[in-house]
């Protein structure tokens, strides 16, 4: 893996349960995992629904591997949320690298 290409700095977030003041369940977002990553926007596609015209794009993330990302996580980028659609693939099967496919819909 090349680092040149690992240019965009990704937050990788999991879903946390907490209570708000009342008591009462609320779902939020913690940190997993910092890391540099190469982003490559792959298909875009626009669609209406409900009235309203939606945009989705697909992206593929490369980075270095780490351990226990699931689809249930998202990742940030440039101010931007993704949504993990796919297992994250180590391709060689080495533990260097990880491909994680998501969708940033809206």
């Amino acid at each position: 893996m090349l680092a040149g290409r690992l240019r965009h700095r990704i937050t990788i977030e999991h879903p946390v349960s907490a209570q708000n003041e009342y008591g009462e369940p609320v779902e939020d977002w913690a940190t997993f995992a910092e890391a540099w990553a190469s982003r490559e926007d792959l298909a875009g596609r626009e669609y209406f629904a409900a009235k309203q015209t939606l945009s989705e794009v697909t992206t593929r993330f490369r980075l270095r591997y780490i351990e226990g990302i699931s689809p249930k996580m998202r990742i940030l980028s440039d101010g931007l949320a993704y949504k993990i659609v796919s297992p994250p693939q180590d391709p060689e099967g080495r533990r260097r690298e990880l491909i994680i496919m998501a969708k940033r819909v809206g």
